[in-house]
């Protein structure tokens, strides 16, 4: 190179040499200069304040370039270093005033990634003040930052909002360092932190489920959402003066201080049910999900908590209900398994006893079928309630459905204690009950089996204890049998019965006989009471007492009731004169209701006058005097039938069915009649059915009259009709002429009083 090309050069570099003097700690100038290169050839070097001052007065750096290999090598390693970092990287000056001031700062260099953070390039950036860069957001809020920082010329660290194409604003954090007239800044895009931080302050105190923070050691609150102020009823003062243990019932604390300071740091979702106290005193059961996070730079547990109070009761109710009855409140037959289960189970380790008795209410069906089944339901909870005031704590009583109940007593010693319970039973549910106004009189049968003498399952127990109640019934109600084996031969041969009953309508096994009802006038024969008969063909003559039952249980008494019905109006429409046949109604009957179209049918197909036929209805029916009956008794009435009610005075004494139906009769059930002459109470009864029949203008009849004595005192009482062995046992349909004509206009019989 010649000697004038390399002058010029030297000039063109001297040329465009400036300096800025850098300022000491005492303000004195520092001959220690700034180089920073800028390629290849030149660098830029910061060296003496600028002699001229423009007219803001500040001290304006110069720039020197030249070549140099060992600067030209130092300057590749800089800027290598500058751009492979992956922060954003910025070196600024102070930019004094003329009272030596900070008043501004110039960018002297940065890397890409810095000038890519604040949305612009290097090369606009290089070289210009933060007030030329005022106008372009963040420059006017970073030089605000450096101005309160510059007087300190100490180490800072701050954020910055930078606006983002998109209209929205990416955050940095800028950390500052002064060094004299030099700072260095660092830029950190913290954009995904702030996001992450409005999530959670989204999810935490947005979030409509209760959330909070604890210290893991104290587990003090340190934050809680606005679901769980509202929730607890706490406000956030007062939440934050407490911990998690003061939400808790006392005997849970330990347990809860130990699930979590044991283990601070872990997390996990919910392994119990816990319980929270609310502001108020109440006590929610609550699930907890927990997880290890950091609050304020410290470890703390976040907590959130779902209420499952509801939950738990609405399930504690299923379970309740899946167990219980929900008629009566009693368990049921599933709770009852469980029980026994049990009780089986104890039998075999410490060789205890107990007792299961299965028991139902006497003619329950005929109340239910008479009354209704709200009235059904009523004698239902009111028998329960006084089984469960029979039993001990230790004993359970349940109801297994319709009218059946069981009861297991454990822990007995002996037979007696268990015979002691069914007497208690037995005597209690034999008293009236008064349900919406009636006095209503059932009883109650039980079947007992012992354990483990009558079994060692639950069924075989269960099915003994049914056997031995059907013995009861079959015994006459209102008692207890205990098992014995040869009750299974028994229900065999019930069963046997029902299924013969079944086919004995079609097969004609059935008959009608008739027994005679003697007016007292003269005793002459005024008519005859059908009764219905089993002739079967392996067992013979079988007793209405042992079938009625089961035909009733079967559901074959309507049927049986309406044949009864035609056969008798059609055996009478050959008797002579005006002789009346007497049917007895079943309450079933009344509910099919096609009763009156069945007796219009009857006595149309035998040819028998209306006047001629009287039904007979229990007093079970009369006290469900609903307008359904009214209306059918009323009917039959309007054919011309007359009414009378059947065993007046057993088991019911409301009496308001009389007021509401003019009866033709009543008819005296002959458990009273039986004891005339030996119980002064059976007198007074029959004296007082007597006067109220004649007050009502109803006629009297008398069932069961077997003695001279009881026609004596019956007719000194004022009864007008008779019925029973003394005249006459029921008579198949060919000895009912014979008899007439033998006895004539009336009925022999010994005198009364003999």
């Amino acid at each position: 190179m010649s000697v004038r090309k390399r002058r010029q050069q030297d000039q063109l570099g001297a040329s465009t040499s400036h300096s800025v003097r850098q300022r000491g700690k005492d303000g004195e100038p520092a001959d220690r200069a700034l180089e920073i290169d800028r390629g290849p050839s030149t660098r830029l070097v910061a060296s003496s304040p600028l002699q001229g001052r423009p007219a803001c007065d500040v001290m304006w750096p110069a720039l020197a370039v030249g070549p140099d290999k060992e600067r030209l090598e130092r300057t590749s390693l800089v800027e290598t270093l500058l751009e492979t970092v992956t922060e954003g990287l910025a070196a600024l000056t102070v930019m004094r005033n003329a009272v030596d001031a900070p008043c501004d700062f110039q960018i002297v260099a940065l890397n890409e990634r810095a000038a890519g953070l604040l949305r612009s390039s290097s090369a606009e950036l290089i070289g210009r003040s933060l007030t030329q860069l005022a106008d372009c957001p963040p420059f006017d809020r970073l030089q605000a930052a450096l101005m309160a920082l510059a007087e300190e010329g100490s180490c800072s660290r701050f954020e910055l909002a930078v606006p983002d194409p998109t209209g929205g604003q990416n955050a940095l954090s800028v950390g500052a360092v002064f060094k004299g007239d030099f700072v260095a800044l660092t830029l950190t895009d913290i954009s995904h932190l702030r996001v992450a931080e409005d999530s959670f302050r989204l999810f935490f105190i947005g979030n409509p489920v209760p959330t909070f923070l604890c210290d893991c050691t104290s587990l003090a609150f340190l934050a809680v959402n606005e679901a769980a102020l509202a929730h607890y009823g706490y406000s956030r003062e007062e939440f934050l003066r407490m911990s998690l243990l003061d939400i808790l019932p006392q005997e849970d604390k330990d347990r809860v201080r130990d699930a979590t300071v044991n283990n601070p740091l872990l997390g996990g979702g919910p392994t119990h049910v816990w319980r929270h106290v609310k502001a108020d005193g109440t006590t929610i059961d609550v699930l907890t999900y927990w997880r290890a996070t950091e609050f304020d730079n410290r470890p703390v547990q976040l907590v959130a908590v779902m209420d499952v109070t509801e939950k738990r009761r609405i399930e504690a109710r299923i379970t309740y209900m899946a167990h219980h009855d929900a008629l009566t409140g009693l368990p049921n037959r599933i709770l009852f398994h469980e029980r026994l289960d049990e009780a089986l189970a104890r039998v075999e380790q410490d060789k205890s006893r107990f007792a299961v008795l299965f028991l139902d209410l006497d003619r329950f069906k005929t109340v239910n079928d008479t009354l209704g089944h709200p009235i059904g339901d009523l004698l239902l909870k009111a028998a329960a309630e006084r089984l469960r005031s029979c039993l001990r704590d230790a004993d359970m009583v349940a109801r297994f459905g319709g009218d059946e109940f069981g009861i297991l007593q454990m822990g007995f010693s002996h037979g007696g204690e268990v015979s002691a319970l069914a007497d208690r039973i037995v005597a209690l549910m034999g008293e009236p009950y008064e349900i919406d106004g009636q006095l209503i009189v059932t009883g109650a049968s039980a079947g007992i089996a012992l354990a483990p003498d009558h079994g060692t399952s639950s069924d075989l127990l269960l099915k003994n204890a049914d056997l031995a109640l059907y013995q009861a019934k079959e015994d006459g109600r209102r008692s207890y049998r205990f098992f014995e084996p040869k009750m299974y031969f028994r229900i065999q041969t019930r069963r046997g019965l029902e299924l013969d009953l079944r086919h004995a309508l079609s097969a004609n096994e059935f008959e009608v006989h008739y027994q005679p009802l003697v007016g007292l006038e003269g005793w002459p024969v005024s008519g005859f009471e059908a009764l219905l008969r089993w002739r079967h063909p392996v067992r013979g003559m079988v007793p209405p007492v042992e079938f009625i039952p089961v035909a009733e249980e079967i559901g074959l008494i309507t049927e049986l009731g309406e044949w009864v019905l035609r056969q008798a109006c059609a055996e009478a429409a050959s008797w002579p004169g005006e002789l009346k046949v007497a049917v007895n109604l079943s309450p079933v009957q009344f509910k099919k209701g096609n009763l009156t179209r069945v007796v219009l049918s009857a006595l149309s197909g035998a040819g028998l006058p209306a006047r001629r036929l009287e039904l007979e209805v229990t007093e079970t029916l009369l006290l469900a005097v609903g307008e359904a009956n009214l209306a059918t008794l009323r009917c039959l009435r309007d054919l011309g039938v007359s009414i009378s009610v059947d065993d007046f005075g057993t088991g019911y004494s409301g009496m308001s069915y009389l007021r509401a139906f003019p009866f033709d009769r009543i008819k005296i059930d002959r458990s009273f009649v039986a004891e005339l002459g030996e119980s002064a109470d059976c007198v007074k009864i029959v004296r007082a059915i007597t006067r109220l029949a004649t007050s009502l203008g109803m006629s009297i009849t008398a069932e069961g009259v077997e003695t001279p004595r009881q026609l004596d005192l019956l007719r000194g009482e004022g009864c007008n009709e008779m019925q029973g062995y003394l005249f006459s046992r029921p008579l198949p349909p060919s000895q009912i002429l014979p008899f007439l004509a033998s006895h004539g206009e009336r009925v022999q019989v010994d005198p009364p009083g003999t």
